[in-house]
């Protein structure tokens, strides 16, 4: 358990992999603050259960990472909270929704691409003031392999066009992040978690005809992933990797 204080925010903290971020955060970090942003505070009930668990660690704030006015009012309420700045951001909020190419409405494509590379963008904008407050600063994205022009394709995609788009728009914009941010400390890198067991992940698979489990349980993705996070340097902003940092192809 470390002793170091860290501001940390979380996009779709809710559940999922979000909810397990935000749990390792708070049990790893013991003097550490959560800010675990979701769309529907009142409905959130793990988060409130850790809030209990937690007294005082972790602050439940609404935030629509699709919408830019949404996310900014998220930013000013953490900002209010504690203008001190903010060590990690965690854009972790996104979508699915499979279909196929010829038949997904380009709403559909429009909706997935709002959420998953707008919601990063977003999120950065929202809180790059905090962020900057900072000597050194992180900003991840959980992304996917499916995002990946190179990796992709060795795999079955069929149904994810969207989403990996979607992905593949997000890593780019990571590494322009890192580009832009590089002197003013803020380190940026995208990461893949996994193929993980929770709600998305199995209804990923069930609309996709996928009969087998996901590869890692939530605890054997987030455990490592946060690991991951405290200990990137500089040397990794700009990098798209697993949850175990090993390097994958944009």
């Amino acid at each position: 358990m470390s002793l170091q204080k860290l501001n940390c925010v979380v996009t779709g903290a809710n559940r999922g992999i979000g909810l397990g971020l935000v749990q390792q955060l708070l049990s790893q970090q013991q003097h550490s603050t959560v800010f675990a942003l979701c769309r529907n505070p009142n409905s959130a009930t793990s988060l409130t259960n850790l809030s209990n668990q937690y007294p005082n660690r972790i602050h439940i704030i609404e935030c629509d990472v699709s919408s830019s006015t949404s996310t900014s009012s998220a930013a000013f309420k953490v900002g209010s909270i504690d203008p001190t700045g903010i060590d990690i951001v965690i854009a972790n909020a996104g979508i699915a929704n499979p279909g196929l190419i010829a038949t997904t409405p380009a709403e559909t494509f429009l909706e997935v691409l709002k959420v998953n590379t707008m919601g990063p963008v977003h999120t950065f904008q929202a809180f790059y003031p905090l962020l900057k407050q900072k000597e050194m600063s992180k900003f991840f994205v959980i992304s996917s392999e499916l995002g990946s022009s190179k990796a992709a394709p060795s795999r079955n995609t069929t149904g994810t066009t969207a989403y990996g788009m979607s992905k593949s728009a997000a890593n780019y914009f990571v590494q322009c992040v890192a580009r832009e941010h590089a002197k003013e400390g803020i380190i940026a890198m995208a990461i893949c978690p996994g193929w993980v067991d929770t709600d998305m992940g199995h209804e990923y698979a069930k609309q996709r005809g996928r009969n087998e489990r996901p590869s890692f349980t939530l605890e054997e993705s987030v455990v490592p992933l946060v690991q991951l996070m405290l200990g990137a340097t500089k040397e990794n902003s700009g990098q798209y990797v697993n949850r175990l940092g090993e390097r994958i192809p944009f």
